[in-house]
């Protein structure tokens, strides 16, 4: 009796036993041979693919579109060269203008001063080569020679009426030297003559 008491709980549990390896079997079969496997496997892979092109596309929008540029035209020689005179002529004549406003300027008020002493005119000069001034001193000439009381031009800087025999210095004191007149004596006079007046009232 005990033995088949025995007997019937061996076989009871084996049949448990049984059954449980036979689910897990199935279990793995169909999960190893299932039709629907390889298109669910297909379909989460397509998914990826496309959220990477979301991805890819929405930096790209993010990103600012750079424009390409055609490449620069080589430039012609002709205007090169042009470009390059102008710039050089330019340069060169801005300074030469200047310069010759300020001298213009200081030779004209060194002669306007031909009454005085030479110290005077050189001081006449300074003032009216100063690129500060040459412009208005330029403007007063222009209007005194519009009212007929522009002065009389003897040299660039006439500073001495010594005739040289020396024919280097003769050449180099040329811009320097410069004739009596009657004008020049009447300057002088009248210089004297303003300066006497001056000293007696003071």
């Amino acid at each position: 009796m005990h033995y088949n008491c025995l007997r019937r709980i061996i076989d009871r549990m084996s049949n448990i036993i049984s059954m449980g390896l036979n689910k897990i079997k199935y279990k793995l079969y169909n999960a190893a041979y299932d039709p629907n496997a390889e298109k669910m496997a297909k379909a989460d892979a397509a998914k990826a693919d496309a959220a990477k092109a979301a991805a890819a596309k929405a930096e790209a929008k993010a990103k600012p579109a750079v424009k390409s540029e055609p490449p620069a035209k080589p430039k012609d020689p002709l205007d090169q060269f042009l470009s390059s005179f102008k710039n050089t002529f330019l340069g060169f004549l801005i300074p030469v203008f200047i310069f010759f406003l300020c001298s213009t300027a200081g030779s004209i008020a060194a002669n306007d001063a031909i009454g005085r002493h030479p110290a005077i005119r050189v001081v006449y000069f300074l003032y009216g080569t100063f690129p500060l001034f040459a412009p208005l001193v330029v403007c007063y000439y222009i209007y005194r020679y519009f009212v007929g009381s522009y002065p009389v031009w003897y040299n660039f800087l006439p500073l001495t009426t010594t005739v040289w025999s020396n024919a280097i210095m003769a050449t180099i004191m040329k811009p320097f030297t410069y004739q009596l007149d009657a004008n020049i004596t009447y300057m002088e006079k009248k210089f004297d003559d303003s300066a006497a007046k001056y000293i007696f009232k003071a």
